[in-house]
């Protein structure tokens, strides 16, 4: 735990390093798309609330393919497997199954209940996270999660500059 000098607390896993979560397609180079944020005096950011540390770790899990990361095939999110599925009841009551096993699992702190997956257009959806404290809702359009996933996809890729 850390406590400030006006006697609030908070728990070391509240914090994590700032990302700042400009994920446009392109090349990602250091000090511009996908990289940690700097504090005016040069130091790494931290997440200044419980609520922007959880979205940000959400965000990052739900943009990294499930089976992306080398030598640990369960991390990351099944929602790009869903991606071009039609929007039917079956296929959001499976998506929204497969995100709440797969949000357990790499989320157990957050005390997940059950997640809830709406279909709000044909090209956008509405996730609901119920927590045990929470309840997150996010909306994707396809495109802007299209884009998200080849910026992810591109941050853990190997290689030269192109």
């Amino acid at each position: 735990n850390v406590v400030y000098r006006d006697g609030t607390m908070r728990y070391l896993y509240e914090f994590d390093f700032k990302f700042n979560l400009d994920l446009r397609s392109g090349y990602v180079r250091c000090h511009s798309r996908g990289d940690l944020v700097n504090t005016p005096d040069g130091d790494i950011a931290l997440t200044e609330s419980y609520s922007e540390y959880l979205l940000q770790r959400i965000i990052i899990w739900l943009a990294t393919p499930k089976g992306e990361v080398p030598n640990d095939p369960d991390v990351g999110c099944v929602l790009h497997d869903f991606l071009f599925y039609k929007q039917t009841p079956q296929n959001l009551y499976r998506l929204a199954k497969e995100l709440e096993y797969d949000a357990k699992v790499q989320f157990p702190d957050l005390g997940i209940l059950y997640i809830d997956v709406k279909g709000l257009s044909i090209s956008s959806i509405q996730i609901v996270i119920y927590t045990q404290n929470e309840l997150i809702s996010l909306i994707l359009e396809e495109s802007e999660y299209q884009e998200l996933l080849n910026e992810v996809i591109n941050m853990l890729s190997i290689g030269e500059e192109p």
